[in-house]
């Protein structure tokens, strides 16, 4: 790599480098690509939200729960600040730039990014998709993970395979403690089938946010106890009876 200094005060920089064997066989959608060093490159908080996304440098506030670092030790990502004033099953939201369908013939993108999940108070990940119609927005789950995942960055990489333009959008719920810190980072999206899978929802597991997402008629405080009992089994037996004599007075 050769840098050739001009006849101005202007720098010039190079970062991510990588290497693998094969050939490239994905093309990269810059359209909602982000590593969140300095910006939020496009995305948008979802102002029906109770509360944003940050975005981060270095270590949480809040002692052991949160990374220290970016994904890859880079040196920003977003995450949701569990901590007052957010109570449990508060949701923070954030919008992807409009993606455009892909026009290869396989027809399918490969959406990755890394997540961090460390806290025994760590509430909800969910990611959806939005398809961009006219008639109405229809909202897909494509992800979720519940719980304490490790002190460490994982990844996770899905195909998709849309048929209209669409948005993103990544859900982070507040848990049952301060210490519930919830980081996403690189998030990559490529026109082809992802090189490596991990599977992400079995259609089992696709019924639990259900009560979420098609039952718009429960009132929001029964919404949130709905969403505890069905995909929050981290809670305590006390927490857990609590809300389902929310649920009993509600009915």
């Amino acid at each position: 790599i050769d840098a050739y200094v001009g006849g101005g005060f202007e720098d010039i920089a190079v970062d991510e480098l990588r290497l693998s064997d094969g050939e490239c066989n994905n093309t990269e959608i810059h359209n909602g690509n982000c590593s969140f060093e300095g910006n939020l490159c496009g995305w948008t908080h979802d102002p029906t939200a109770q509360f944003s996304w940050t975005l981060q440098s270095g270590e949480t506030s809040t002692f052991d729960t949160g990374p220290t670092t970016g994904a890859d030790n880079s040196f920003a990502y977003i995450f949701i600040e569990s901590s007052l004033p957010q109570a449990l099953c508060d949701r923070a939201g954030l919008m992807s730039p409009l993606i455009l369908r892909p026009t290869t013939t396989s027809g399918a993108q490969c959406f990755s990014f890394f997540y961090h999940m460390h806290g025994i108070g760590i509430g909800s990940l969910l990611i959806w998709t939005i398809e961009n119609t006219t008639a109405s927005a229809k909202e897909t789950l494509i992800w979720q993970q519940n719980g304490a995942q490790g002190n460490e960055w994982l990844i996770e990489r899905i195909n998709l395979w849309p048929t209209e333009d669409y948005y993103f959008r990544i859900d982070g719920y507040v848990g049952d403690s301060f210490q519930g810190d919830i980081a996403v980072d690189e998030i990559t999206l490529l026109d082809g089938e992802c090189t490596e899978v991990q599977p992400y929802l079995t259609p089992r597991r696709r019924r639990k946010p259900h009560l979420l997402s098609v039952q718009p008629y429960l009132s929001l405080r029964r919404r949130r106890a709905h969403h505890l009992l069905s995909v929050q089994p981290y809670l305590s037996s006390r927490r857990r009876r609590q809300v389902a004599a929310l649920l009993l007075h509600h009915r």
